[in-house]
């Protein structure tokens, strides 16, 4: 069993080659979020993949296992007549009457961890975590020395939130298993979770020393890469799975993260674009392609991406303020304010929302806008709880102190924000602020 970690979501399951034929593979798109964050990917599962798996006492539900049927009409008496009853009922999507079966079957022989795997995996695919982590728990403690069984649980653990107990299973199969990919793997998603990036990296390099062919772990590195700031490495596994499955979920929009990163904003763009094309409801993409257009200079199109990321997530306070940045580029600054005031009102304490608007009330010349006295109110906020950017945030202030008639409390605060950016080596910006300051000095 395998999992894979998307950004602020909990993994996904890959079963593992010991409950074939139950119909568990699930598509889940990016665009349907949930309580959880991002949605979950897609696990069709490739050759390499299969590749990978780990193998041992996790094998195929075969005939030699089921035993006997019951004869047709007749219901099912034995354990192995309610295991393959659970198969047919589960394979015909009658999941309730399969966990009867299956729960009957294990009722009638308490030995049969065949039966406790094709439970567990059925109320995984039914979302069951908590259920399904108590039986493959029983297989871990039924089977002490099986690599298999401690990585299974593990995986089932991670999708709990149980991430520490989950680590201690990863290790335990390695204990017994040095060479087990998928250990490797899960131990090194379950690491990067944690933020343990440089743990992660070892177990992932790992994995592809024993399973080359293992895509997943090549991605995964490559976000491990992506959090360190270590970009060429990034891309480098990111084109890797590219070459060997263009295909391969979210592949474009870690792609364009990475181009974005390094200032490369016509690749970025292209592979957002892609990954938009692919997704046309993947909020996160449309937003990632707004900011990267903006920032190349195309505020018209970058409209359009956050308009239409707002109508797949209307709550998004992110998506609030870029739109009303790209608005204020192209001279609508009523719609402008709109936004700033939706953004505000969904995340009050934001700096950075509540410093641009001010600028925008204390410097616009649309008279029928212009507000200095909310300006002044914004920025004294912005000041009172911004972390960084200091400079910024006390020139906004000194403008907004300025267009409310007080020139010569805009020359100090002015002359304080200079003096924080000299502190902070923005020589440039220094500059710029004392000759506002002197500005404001000349008509004090």
């Amino acid at each position: 069993m395998r999992f894979w970690f998307a950004p602020r979501s909990l993994p996904l399951l890959i079963l593992a080659a010991s409950i074939t034929g139950a119909g568990c593979q699930r598509d889940a798109s990016p665009v349907n979020r949930d309580s959880r964050g991002e949605a979950l990917q897609d696990d069709s599962t490739t050759a390499e993949e299969a590749q990978a798996r780990p193998q041992g006492e996790n094998v195929a539900v075969g005939e030699t296992q089921l035993g006997a049927a019951p004869t047709a009409g007749a219901a099912p008496e034995t354990a192995d007549e309610f295991l393959a009853a659970g198969i047919a009922s589960e394979e015909a999507g009658r999941s309730s009457e399969a966990i009867s079966n299956y729960t009957r079957a294990i009722e009638l022989d308490p030995t049969s961890d065949v039966v406790r795997r094709r439970l567990g995996s059925l109320l995984i695919r039914l979302e069951r975590f908590v259920d399904a982590s108590i039986f493959f728990g029983q297989i871990a403690e039924r089977e002490p020395d099986n690599p298999d069984a401690h990585n299974d649980w593990g995986a089932v653990l991670v999708q709990i939130g149980s991430v520490s107990e989950a680590i201690d299973q990863f290790r335990e199969a390695l204990r017994l298993d040095a060479d087990h990919p998928d250990a490797h793997y899960n131990l090194a998603t379950a690491l990067l979770s944690e933020g343990r990036v440089e743990e992660c990296k070892q177990h992932l390099v790992e994995t592809l020393r024993i399973a080359p062919s293992y895509l997943d772990a090549n991605f995964t590195l490559g976000r491990a890469y992506l959090i360190e700031g270590e970009l060429d490495k990034a891309v480098a596994q990111f084109q890797h799975v590219m070459r060997a499955n263009r295909e391969y979920k979210s592949l474009d929009q870690h792609l364009g993260r990475a181009y974005s990163r390094q200032g490369n904003l016509r690749k970025a763009v292209q592979h957002y674009s892609e990954a938009v094309r692919r997704d046309p409801f993947n909020y996160e993409a449309r937003y990632a392609l707004g900011v990267a257009l903006s920032t190349f200079g195309n505020p018209a199109a970058a409209r359009a991406q956050f308009t239409e990321a707002l109508r797949l997530s209307p709550e998004s306070h992110e998506a609030h303020h870029e739109l009303a940045q790209v608005l204020v580029e192209l001279g609508e600054q009523e719609e402008a304010i709109t936004h700033y005031n939706a953004a505000l009102a969904l995340r009050p304490d934001w700096p950075e929302a509540l410093n641009n608007q001010a600028w925008l009330l204390a410097t616009t010349e649309d008279e029928r806008l212009r507000d200095p006295a909310k300006a002044v109110e914004l920025a004294e906020r912005a000041k009172q709880i911004a972390d960084h950017n200091m400079p910024r945030v006390l020139d906004t202030l000194a403008a907004a102190q300025a267009a409310a008639g007080e020139p010569q409390q805009a020359a100090e605060t002015a002359g304080e924000a200079a003096r924080w950016a000299d502190e902070t080596n923005q020589a440039e910006v220094a500059e710029e602020i004392r000759t506002r300051a002197e500005q404001y000095q000349d008509g004090a």
